[in-house]
């Protein structure tokens, strides 16, 4: 039985929610938005992000940034925003005053692993994605006083 959970206009992948009737085990994958622009083109469009037009808000009051929004709907990647906020919740992290985030992919198994580094090459925290969709091979998203941004942005 596969059951596809999906609302129209959502930016994000469509989910599939699927059972195995032989031993009762339930399964779970993401569907790739057919739409999705290549690879290449949104590193390009990144590279043009200087400074910020308008700040966005995040559910739990953390801003972000015009090119932090981009990288967010053009990768479909809400959830990596919602992994910074939520690594804010830890005292270890949340002291340090500047932030970087490092995602990389290994593209051959679709894992991740994000390091959060304090701006000085010293490695605060790491965490293990198990799974991802997310089209680039990496991405550094910089968070000081409760704003996300991109390099180009600062």
């Amino acid at each position: 039985m596969i059951n596809i959970q999906r609302k129209a206009g959502h930016t994000r992948p469509a989910f599939l929610l699927f059972k195995d009737s032989t031993t009762n085990n339930l399964y779970h994958s993401f569907l790739f938005q057919p739409n999705m622009k290549p690879a290449s083109e949104i590193k390009s469009e990144l590279l043009q992000f200087s400074g910020t037009t308008q700040y966005y808000r995040h559910l739990l009051g953390v801003l972000f940034t015009d090119g932090i929004k981009y990288l967010a709907d053009e990768c479909q990647c809400y959830w990596l925003l919602d992994l910074i906020v939520s690594w804010q919740t830890h005292q270890h992290v949340r002291e340090q005053e500047f932030q970087v985030f490092k995602l990389k992919v290994d593209v051959s198994n679709r894992t991740a692993v994000v390091t959060i580094e304090d701006g000085n090459d010293n490695i605060i925290q790491t965490q293990k994605i198990p799974f991802t969709d997310f089209p680039l091979d990496s991405i550094e998203i910089w968070y000081s006083n409760k704003v996300m941004y991109l390099p180009s942005e600062h």
